[in-house]
């Protein structure tokens, strides 16, 4: 028994048989086919016996088997763009391809998509799927030859009111428990929702008390007493008293006189009627 490790045939089993009387013999060596990775190990594999014996006889044989690989699938995704406005538009590519030597049967590819986004159109070549326009959509690929691939073209629109950035991630599977998935490399930046300088917070105006109007009357002084009456006044050249500055003291003092006068006339009125 012996496990066969490269393509070339390099692991060598040597049996020895002693005293063989003649006849038919049967070596049977059990080989391990190679689990198809790296995909290089599946193909055909050689093996060759060689049978010597004393005398120098011998012979040779050589036998290739096939070594048939399952499917293989590998997918992989970029974007379009690595940023995006607000509302605009971009695309993500997802190829998926079977690099192995088997049919890859019933492929289905799922795609999830988070952050400021939607898809609104998927488009697949070659060949026409059926694929959901959701979020997270299921694309029915069906069966995929070996060493053929399917490209599929998601339009994905972002948003209008935030500028979460977008991110996806996809993943391809087919009968077997054979599947793939391209979660790196993914991100998309959302632009066009640079912070807003905070307008100031307006001040509002001070209340000013009512203003109350009040009239002003300006009293007329009272001149003084040593203005209206003169300790001496002075005299005329024929005796009499001369009005001083303009005559407002001798009409202050002709006004005294007159009021001393009308006082003793009424005091003299009324003792004659009590008389």
């Amino acid at each position: 028994t012996a496990d066969l490790l490269d393509n070339d045939g390099s692991d060598i089993v040597t049996c020895t048989l002693t005293s063989t009387p003649p006849g038919i013999y049967d070596i049977i060596i059990n080989v391990t086919a190679p689990d198809g990775d790296p995909v290089s190990e599946c193909g055909a594999q050689t093996n060759q016996a060689e049978i010597t014996a004393g005398v120098g006889d011998g012979d040779t044989a050589e036998d290739t088997v096939e070594v048939v690989c399952p499917a293989d699938i590998d997918i992989d995704k970029d974007p379009s763009t690595g940023s995006v406005s607000l509302g605009g538009t971009f695309t993500y590519d997802i190829q998926v391809e079977n690099t192995g030597d088997s049919l890859a049967e019933n492929v289905v590819v799922t795609d999830n998509l988070t952050g400021n986004g939607e898809i609104i159109d998927i488009s697949v070549s070659p060949g026409s799927p059926a694929c959901e326009s959701s979020n997270n959509f299921p694309c029915n690929l069906g069966d995929i030859a070996a060493g053929d691939s399917v490209t599929i073209t998601v339009t994905v629109r972002a948003g209008e009111d935030d500028c979460d950035p977008i991110n996806n991630s996809a993943t391809a599977s087919a009968d077997g428990g054979i599947d793939d998935t391209d979660s790196t490399g993914n991100l998309v930046n959302v632009t066009g929702c640079e912070e807003q300088p905070t307008p100031p917070t307006p001040t509002p105006p001070t209340p000013t008390p009512p203003t109350q109007q009040v009239a002003a009357v300006q009293a007329t002084p009272t001149a003084p007493i040593s203005q209206v009456l003169p300790s001496t006044l002075p005299k005329s050249g024929s005796g009499g008293y001369l009005p001083a500055e303009g005559g407002s003291t001798w009409f202050g003092l002709s006004a005294l006189v007159l009021a001393f006068g009308v006082s003793l006339l009424l005091f003299a009125r009324l003792s004659r009627r009590s008389s």
